[in-house]
């Protein structure tokens, strides 16, 4: 393995010029970080069914094969998006070269740059809640760099100490989410260790900075609020459009909860279980307490438009795309914003 060691100019050009930058967690309840840090690597693990689908760059039998066979860390099957998420986040540990990595341990920010070399597979006891005695998951792992928790500087990378609106960013609850271009250039500044000012002066940091010291709204309190402004819209589109009269047909958008309350709970639980991640697009969630696109906040979707706001029929999108989808069938949708995606492979099949 190679290591990048004693080259400081060296070490700032391979930042500088990193493809992409991962926020990362790493096995359920983060159990493999202690591995990651210590053998200097990234890693993430799979079903033993998987396996051969990932060896064939087989998505739809991965896909399908978890649907079938897997458990997420709330204990149901995956849907087709959280399938499909999860061949996504395997390959991604496979294919890394290049990538910055950060990962986030208590009090301490560690950072990482993902190796050229191959990655490794090997078998270990499953740690999956619902797991018995002997069964087994395979671990995939990329050589990096060794593991840091100080800038370029030397100076310690500190969770309380950095700014509050930087900690919205630089943690997920998903296995892995890439930063954007809007805030991947502040985490390689903070990396490399150079000054913040410019962004911390901008008006919505100071915003959070200030909402912070007055109490800091953290992220599962503005989870919680999501939840709640999301039932309640629900709750009020369902009373506004039952007992319509009107000269066209009006939906009856039944509610299928005891109330609003019920409702809240089940959107806070499909929030965990997609990870603050939208169900269609896969962009990261955001909340209104510290959003910077209005665009990306959190949108109660039914999946089948004429059906109702019940259990099964519900998920958690970007504004955006729920504003995109509007009727339209959930998997025509899907397969036009993969189209939109990836037009060249539209053309080739």
């Amino acid at each position: 393995m190679s290591v990048l060691t004693g080259a400081p100019v060296l070490l700032r050009q391979k930042l500088e010029t990193a493809t992409n930058i991962y926020i990362a967690n790493f096995g359920i309840s983060n159990a493999l970080w202690p591995r990651c840090l210590k053998n200097s690597y990234v890693e993430t693990f799979s079903h033993p069914s998987a396996l051969q689908f990932l060896q064939k760059d087989d998505k739809d039998g991965f896909v399908a094969n978890a649907m079938a066979n897997e458990w997420t860390a709330r204990g149901i099957r995956p849907n087709k998006g959280t399938a499909s998420r999860w061949y996504n986040v395997s390959k991604i540990f496979e294919s890394t070269s290049a990538d910055i990595w950060i990962h986030r341990c208590d009090d301490d920010i560690w950072w990482t740059i993902s190796l050229p070399e191959p990655f490794s597979i090997s078998f270990h006891p499953s740690h999956a809640p619902e797991a018995s005695a002997g069964d087994e998951v395979f671990h995939t792992a990329k050589p990096t760099i060794a593991w840091s928790r100080t800038d370029l500087a030397g100076r310690r990378l500190s969770w309380k100490g950095a700014h509050p609106k930087a900690r919205h960013f630089l943690a997920t609850e998903a296995t892995l989410q890439r930063l954007s271009k809007d805030y991947a250039p502040y985490a390689l500044a903070m990396i490399i260790g150079a000054d913040l000012t410019a962004w911390h002066k901008l008006p919505l940091w100071e915003k959070v900075l200030l909402d912070s010291r007055k109490g800091e709204v953290s992220i599962s309190t503005a989870k919680q609020n999501a939840a709640y402004e999301m039932a309640l819209t629900a709750w009020n589109t369902t009373r506004n459009s039952n007992g319509q009269t009107a000269e066209r047909t009006v939906k009856n958008k039944e509610f299928g909860f005891a109330n609003v309350l019920e409702l809240e709970t089940f959107v806070n639980k499909l929030l965990s279980i997609q990870e603050g991640i939208c169900a269609i697009s896969g962009l990261t969630l955001q909340y209104r307490d510290s959003c910077d696109d209005p665009a990306m906040l959190c949108s109660l979707d039914r999946i089948d438009s004429n059906g109702h706001y019940e259990r099964g029929n519900l998920q958690v999108v970007c504004r955006f795309i729920n504003k995109w989808k509007s009727d339209a069938p959930d998997d025509e949708f899907r397969r036009l914003l993969h189209v939109v995606r990836d037009p060249n492979a539209y053309m080739s099949e």
